[in-house]
């Protein structure tokens, strides 16, 4: 699957990949710069979910091993910083994706000055960016569908994802073993006291974690998604009053 189709900078994408997987952050650094100079908006970030959300459906599938939290602790550890790159760089192609589409933006420009005066939108700092009125979230679902849609988004952003994580997650969840400390717990029966080593995980157990940090990653990246791709859209309305 290409790229969506409003992404158009060879120059970004190429900051992009080298923030992505040479881990250049003169690149992301320069690939901000860009993007907030050209949108004028400063401070485009995301809400960085996915980590937390990855750590909860990690401790649930663990549920019945004692060594849950160590094995979960040391997934975050090797992977943390590279959730959180990705999530940035969709954070700001779904951004960049609700800015620039000048027809969805008419349409909520048009919504807007039926409940806004101008007067009032040249003050504002933000505008239905997390509005939850039925008619404001009925406006943001029509729109953000359609911009998402037209740019065949959902299938770029399985396939980026997918393509990431086998390229920089994959084998720090294959090799996990190599970065678990055995741990000697102490047992208890009516008798005696005993001790137990926890076993390591098995290749197929590891791979079933991928497979949930993978899926887990890919629906709070979808929520990002849409969210970002709403603020972009509001904040091009915005900027046209100030």
């Amino acid at each position: 699957m290409s790229a969506p189709i409003y992404y158009n900078s060879n120059l970004k994408k190429e900051l992009e990949n080298k923030f992505l997987y040479d881990n250049d952050l003169n690149s992301l650094y320069l690939f901000l710069t860009l993007i907030e100079n050209e949108y004028r908006f400063k401070g485009l970030k995301p809400k960085y979910i996915s980590t937390k959300k990855i750590s909860s459906n990690l401790r649930r599938h663990l549920a019945d091993r004692d060594d849950k939290d160590l094995i979960v602790s040391s997934i975050m550890k090797l992977i943390n910083d590279d959730i959180n790159k990705l999530e940035l760089a969709m954070y700001l192609d779904a951004y960049s994706m609700g800015f620039e589409n000048l027809e969805c933006v008419n349409k909520l420009e048009s919504f807007v000055l039926k409940h806004i005066k101008v007067s009032s939108l040249e003050k504002r700092n933000k505008l239905y960016h997390d509005n939850r009125h039925p008619r404001v979230r009925n406006v943001k679902k029509v729109l953000v569908s359609t911009i998402i849609k037209q740019n065949y988004y959902t299938d770029y952003l399985n396939d980026f994802i997918t393509n990431y994580c086998s390229k920089v997650i994959y084998d720090k969840i294959m090799q996990l073993n190599k970065y678990l400390n055995k741990q000697l717990v102490l047992k208890y029966d009516d008798k005696k006291i005993y001790n137990v080593e926890e076993e390591f995980l098995t290749r197929s157990e590891l791979y079933s974690l991928y497979r949930r940090i993978l899926i887990t990653y890919k629906r709070s990246m979808k929520k990002l998604s849409f969210d970002a791709v709403w603020y972009g859209v509001n904040d091009r309305v915005l900027a046209r009053y100030q």
